[in-house]
């Protein structure tokens, strides 16, 4: 059965309580996730992607890198 909503929702309303999705979940504008986010499986970035908002940030790759495209690294 479909549903659909008008206005801000809140699904459960406890840290401990679990929201499960059994299909694809969209999102028409934008997804934020104020905890940590683990992600299995392949990923698909599209468009410009931006990892970190400081020159504190780290990344750390754990895995070989393939490069499509040329390398760009800089130090501000």
């Amino acid at each position: 059965q479909a549903v659909t909503f008008d206005g801000a929702v809140t699904l459960g309303n406890a840290e401990t309580d679990v929201t499960t999705v059994t299909g694809p979940l969209t999102a028409s504008n934008h997804a934020l996730i104020s905890g940590d986010l683990t992600v299995s499986g392949i990923s698909t970035l599209n468009g410009n992607t931006t990892i970190g908002n400081a020159t504190t940030d780290t990344l750390t790759v754990n895995s070989t890198s393939t490069y499509a495209a040329d390398l760009t690294a800089s130090q501000g």
